[in-house]
């Protein structure tokens, strides 16, 4: 009896130095930038509900942030309610179809909020979202801010954005990557929430393997940075928080003309 129980205490021991030691299956971190005076961004990491969130908040005296936060607020109070354990296995995507129904409930509280609030109007959120569900990984995407998966020394884009420039690149109209690279309206947005009473968000649902890592970030990152500058540093540095830390300080480096906000998760 007392061999079994020293046996059950050494397990214990060395159970809680490797979740000591353990690398975090999330992490995420945000900066104002260089030229931004606050910072509109805002993340959800919610490792219990396996649901990350960032957003890109739009809007002058402050606003931005105000939409931004709202949106992080309804998502993450979606994925507190009581309910949410049953949504779980009742159908193969209930969970991200939950999710998304609070993409519906953000847009309509921040339109209201800002239809209430002369100094707030106009205000605006971009999102992204992601939902890891068994072996499924579910994006939802909302705007310009992106999600990227990262696999076997690829980065690939998941998301689409919602802005007029990939509308020309979508129709043709921008063919050459010089037309491309040099479209001046690179920032005009064709959906956010609170902006337009009705909004479609793009859905895509993969399955995750072993060793991928997802990035979602705002403009900050992306107009800063290339793929191929995100890809390198990530696989690069061992460490995702340190990873989360070095893409920011280059954005920064690079101009850092708009907030920087970044989630990296491995499933």
């Amino acid at each position: 009896m007392r061999l079994c129980l020293k046996l059950m205490m050494v397990a214990l021991v060395l159970l809680q130095a490797a979740v000591c030691f353990a690398q975090p299956l999330a992490v995420g971190g945000t900066d104002v930038g260089v030229v931004r005076d606050n910072n509109e961004d805002s993340y959800l990491i919610r490792e219990d509900a396996r649901v990350y969130l960032v957003a890109d908040g739009m809007g002058g005296h402050a606003a931005g942030e105000v939409a931004s936060a709202m949106a992080v607020d309804t998502v993450n109070a979606f994925a507190s309610l009581p309910v949410w354990g049953l949504t779980d296995g009742v159908l193969p995507m209930s969970r991200t179809m939950f999710i998304a129904a609070s993409f519906f409930e953000a847009n309509r509280r921040i339109l209201a909020d800002s239809m209430a609030n002369a100094a707030r109007r106009g205000m605006g959120t971009t999102a992204v979202a992601l939902v890891l569900r068994g072996k499924y990984a579910d994006i939802i995407n909302l705007g310009d801010s992106r999600a990227y998966r990262i696999r076997a020394g690829r980065i690939e884009q998941i998301s689409h954005d919602h802005s007029l420039w990939q509308e020309l690149i979508d129709r043709g109209v921008l063919k050459t990557q010089e037309e491309i690279d040099n479209y001046p309206h690179k920032n005009i947005i064709t959906q956010a929430m609170g902006t337009q009473p009705v909004i479609s968000p793009d859905l895509f649902s993969i399955l995750w393997m072993p060793g991928d890592i997802y990035l979602l970030c705002s403009d900050g990152l992306t107009n800063e940075l290339t793929d191929e500058d995100i890809l390198k540093i990530v696989t690069e540095t061992a460490d995702m928080q340190a990873a989360v830390q070095v893409l920011i300080d280059r954005a920064r480096t690079n101009g850092g003309h708009d907030n920087i906000t970044v989630v990296l998760v491995k499933p």
